[in-house]
């Protein structure tokens, strides 16, 4: 069964090994440190089978916005709603009407359009165009979820 909770930093070498695994430019077992342990604006959340780390959510909460920093699910996790587990997640904290969230935003590559119909699922909506925003040149597409 899955489940989801905050990040405990003995879960950090796993999340390291996802990051190698799924990212093309992964975050180090340092920059993960700070986001569970340093950055006061940081939440991250592991998602769980059983004992084992198959997934992750990093995301930020400025006053009355978010950004969504990392999601990412291992690729034998993929396609089986996963992904949307920890979304979910991730809404319902920013639904709590004492937070008054305005929005939440990301950065997505063009090329990306798994994660583009994912995000569209989601409600989040297409607002810009960032040129050459990755280090390969790659456009980003910036997305706005509006929570009011």
């Amino acid at each position: 069964m899955m489940t989801i909770r905050k990040c405990k930093t003995e879960d950090l070498a796993k999340v390291s090994i996802l990051e190698e695994k799924l990212f093309t430019k992964p975050y180090s077992l340092k920059d993960l440190n700070y986001e569970l342990n340093e950055n006061p604006f940081s939440n991250f959340y592991v998602l769980l089978d059983e004992s084992e780390v198959v997934g992750y959510l990093i995301f930020l909460i400025t006053f009355n916005t978010s950004t969504i920093d990392r999601i990412a699910v291992d690729k034998k996790y993929q396609g089986k709603g996963n992904g949307q587990l920890l979304m979910n997640k991730m809404d319902e904290i920013l639904s709590n009407k004492k937070l008054m969230m305005e929005t939440c935003t990301l950065e997505v590559r063009k090329s990306n359009l798994i994660a583009l119909n994912f995000y569209k699922k989601n409600k989040f909506k297409e607002v810009t165009i960032k040129p050459h925003y990755y280090d390969n040149g790659e456009d980003a597409i910036f997305m706005v979820k509006y929570y009011l």
